[in-house]
């Protein structure tokens, strides 16, 4: 019963803070997207990070494309995920373009596991996706538990890119959820002590 009811909290959650996302105009979203990805890119743990393992974004999402460009650039290694079929698991996998990546699960970009090399190092600076975080850096995610999975011993810097329209006081969450170590989004950067 509890279950069931922790279920449909999460789905109607999911359904507010999709709207919520998907309401926002498009300029005012590019400038929220400006302000995240120079907080993110200026702070400590992205400069000193040689590997960064970050999801190409969706369209309502906070940017993650511009971010994998950047890392590019500066001569870090970046890995995208690889969501394996007919599985609730998914592997990172290293690229050195954006052209390397195509549409693959649930429409997201991913690298092909047959042209590029594994990523397996598990202490690398990792974007994590989410519909919204809360202030104790818990994630709403988009129900499939993938990244709860792969974060299970995952060791390195966790960090959530989120709009500020998009955090909650509290998400439920339970034994299995993974929190991260940071929260950007366009108004605060917020270091979570674990």
């Amino acid at each position: 019963m509890i279950k069931n009811n922790l279920k449909c909290c999460k789905d109607q959650l999911r359904k507010k803070y999709k709207l919520i996302r998907s309401s926002i105009d498009n300029d005012y979203r590019q400038a929220l997207n400006k302000k995240i990805f120079l907080s993110l890119i200026n702070s400590s743990f992205f400069k000193s990070a040689g590997t960064i393992y970050a999801y190409a974004s969706l369209p309502d999402e906070a940017d993650t494309i511009s971010v994998i460009e950047y890392a590019l650039s500066c001569g870090k290694r970046v890995a995208v995920p690889y969501c394996i079929p007919k599985t609730p698991l998914m592997d990172f996998y290293y690229i050195n373009s954006l052209n390397e990546l195509k549409k693959g699960s649930f429409g997201v970009l991913e690298p092909d596991p047959n042209v590029c090399m594994k990523a397996t190092d598990k202490d690398a600076l990792i974007l994590v996706p989410a519909l919204a975080f809360d202030k104790n850096g818990y994630r709403m995610g988009y129900g499939k538990g993938y990244y709860d999975r792969y974060l299970s011993d995952y060791t390195g810097v966790k960090a959530g890119l989120c709009f500020s329209l998009c955090i909650s006081n509290c998400i439920l969450h339970n034994r299995f959820d993974k929190c991260v170590n940071y929260i950007i989004t366009d108004k605060f950067t917020k270091f979570i002590a674990k």
